[in-house]
């Protein structure tokens, strides 16, 4: 399924910047795996929220979205919706 989304240009800039500060590649990644996670049956946005808001905060260079990061961001994910039942 192709979906084309229209957005104004100051929403499209801070997409590119938000996707690039998340270590995506570009907005259609991000926007992509926003996408994909809203449809999760587990899906708790406050944890994904909460984890990309540290992200920003965070001094360090960009990260690069290695098998490991993912592996490492699930089991926090999964230990915040643990903690939060």
């Amino acid at each position: 399924m192709t979906l084309h989304i229209n957005l104004p240009d100051e929403l499209q800039e801070k997409l590119n910047r938000r996707a690039v500060e998340s270590g995506y590649q570009d907005a259609q990644e991000y926007a992509e795996a926003l996408l994909r996670a809203d449809v999760e049956e587990n899906f708790l946005p406050e944890d994904v929220e909460e984890l990309l808001l540290e992200r920003l905060a965070d001094s360090r260079p960009g990260i690069e979205l290695t098998p490991e990061y993912v592996a490492k961001f699930k089991a926090e994910v999964e230990q915040r919706r643990r903690e939060a039942k």
